[in-house]
C-alpha cells in the first residue's frame, strides 16, 4: 500500500505512540484514515464552494497558508463576498468533495 510523504510520517508518528490498549484503538483508527487519505492539488482546491455546519454557503476557497518547514496547510482562506475573507483551520474541515463542508457556523467564523 503506497502512502503520500505526509500519511506516512503520520502514521510511523501514530505507531510510536501505541503502548496500551487505549492507545491501540485510537492507532487504529488512525490508520484506517490515513489509509483512506486522498491527495488533491491545490489548483483543484482553489474555487470550491464552502458550507457551514449548517448547509449555508460560506464562500469559496480563494488561498492557503502552509508550513514550509512541514509541508502542512496551515489556514484555510474563504472568500466571501467581494471583500470579507475568513480564515480557518484545517481541523475545523469536516469533509472535501466537490464542495467543503466546515464543522462550525458561519456566524463563527
Amino acid at each position: 500500500m503506497k502512502f503520500s510523504l505526509k500519511a506516512e510520517h503520520s502514521f510511523r508518528h501514530a505507531h510510536q505512540l501505541v503502548n496500551s490498549k487505549v492507545q491501540t484503538t485510537t492507532y487504529n483508527k488512525i490508520y484506517n484514515t490515513l489509509k483512506n487519505t486522498e491527495t488533491m492539488k491545490a489548483k483543484d482546491f482553489m474555487g470550491r464552494k464552502v458550507y457551514d455546519k449548517d448547509a449555508l454557503e460560506v464562500g469559496k476557497i480563494s488561498d492557503l497558508e502552509i508550513d514550509t518547514t512541514s509541508f502542512t496547510i496551515e489556514k484555510v482562506y474563504i472568500k466571501s463576498g467581494m471583500t470579507k475573507q475568513h480564515a480557518i483551520y484545517p481541523q475545523n474541515i469536516d469533509r472535501i468533495g466537490d464542495t467543503i463542508i466546515l464543522k462550525v457556523a458561519k456566524d463563527k467564523l
